[in-house]
Order: C-alpha cells, then sequence, then structure tokens
C-alpha cells in the first residue's frame, strides 16, 4: 500500500499511522563485514541480497511502538529557491506537523506535547537545500506548537542542522511575523542541491 501525501493539484495531505510496532533495527552504514561496503541505504537496500539484509538486521524483542507522519518532500528545484516553493514546504510541513499534533491529542485524550522527529527532509533523493529545510521546519514546528528533535547520520550534518537552528533562533530574537521570516530566507538566495541518486 502507498501513503498518497499530496492530492491531484500538489497540496499536501499528510497521512499518520499510529501504533506500528517496530520489530526490527537496520543499519544501513557502511559494513564491510557484514558485505556491505557502502551501507545500505535506499537504492542500495533495494539491490542487496537477503544475506546482507540480514547480517545488518537485529531483531527488538519486545518490540518498540512507532507513530508515523508521512509528508511529500518538495522535488524537481533547480537554481533559487522562489519564495513561492519556500512557502509551500512551510505549509506543507505545518499541515503534517499540525496533523500529527492533532492526532496525538486523540491518543491521549487530552492536552499531550507532540514530539517529531525529523531530518533533512527532502535533501536526498530530491536534492533539497538541507540548511533551508531546516528552518522551515524550525517555523513550521514553532506555528503548529510541536517540538521537532533533527537526526543526521553524520557529524557534518548535526553542526549543520544545529548551525540552521541557531541562525532561525537568532533571527526570531526579533518577534518577526512569518512573512518577515520569509522575506529574510528570500534574501538568502539558497539555491537547490541535486539528487544523492537514492
Amino acid at each position: 500500500m502507498r501513503a498518497v501525501t499530496e492530492d491531484e493539484d500538489s497540496n499536501p495531505t499528510p497521512v499518520t499511522i499510529t501504533g506500528v510496532q517496530r520489530r526490527c533495527v537496520i543499519d544501513t552504514q557502511p559494513n564491510s563485514g557484514a558485505g556491505c561496503p557502502n551501507g545500505l541505504y535506499g537504492n542500495a537496500f533495494a539491490q542487496a541480497t537477503d544475506e546482507q539484509v540480514r547480517a545488518v538486521t537485529k531483531p527488538l524483542s519486545p518490540p518498540t511502538i512507532s507513530n508515523i507522519l508521512a509528508i511529500a518532500a518538495p522535488a524537481g528545484g533547480y537554481g533559487t529557491y522562489s519564495r513561492q516553493q519556500m512557502q509551500q514546504i512551510l505549509i506543507t510541513a505545518y499541515t503534517g506537523f499540525l496533523a500529527a499534533k492533532a492526532e496525538s491529542g486523540r491518543l491521549t485524550q487530552g492536552d499531550s506535547k507532540t514530539v517529531i522527529n525529523t531530518g533533512f527532509w527532502g535533501c536526498g533523493a530530491f536534492g533539497g537545500n538541507r540548511r533551508l529545510m531546516t528552518i522551515l521546519q524550525c517555523l513550521a514546528s514553532e506555528i503548529a506548537g510541536v517540538d521537532i528533535v533533527f537526526w543526521s547520520t553524520s557529524e557534518a550534518g548535526v553542526k549543520l542542522a544545529t548551525d540552521a537552528r541557531h541562525w532561525y533562533e537568532k533571527i526570531r530574537e526579533d518577534n518577526l511575523t512569518v512573512q518577515c521570516v520569509m522575506d529574510r530566507l528570500v534574501e538568502e538566495k539558497f539555491q537547490w542541491g541535486v539528487s544523492d541518486g537514492n
């Protein structure tokens, strides 16, 4: 089954899936001893043998429970991000975060704190700008009233996300409106990257 996270007009339609049992951990990092010298991320996972996957998989017993938010990442950009592209990304992230908050409230029957674990959304196969995507998620989380925790597979990624978050927090000290924050982002002339092939 494929979750549809956009409608026919490319408007965000987030999907929340709750109570998912996580029964194993798959280490996608490079592991020569397991026959995966380049890791099993993305297309490498699709091409891996059963033996390679088993070698880097550990069962979880008892399983952990996950609540999942699926939102479509922006794709197909090049050059400088337009204000319209940035606004669409913000709306998409906000819509997804607000849906997760509503689902958390439904599950807990009250006023719960919603924490979303995220990363460089849309910055792999779609070539999004890591700094911009981090800042827009910070803004979306503030507007939606949720907390976000960033994850990265590298120290360089952690540093980039931390620096981007500090940039965002610094400009928010002036209590700028959302539109003023967007003006500052447009001034930065963020560039689309290239796909990592996954």
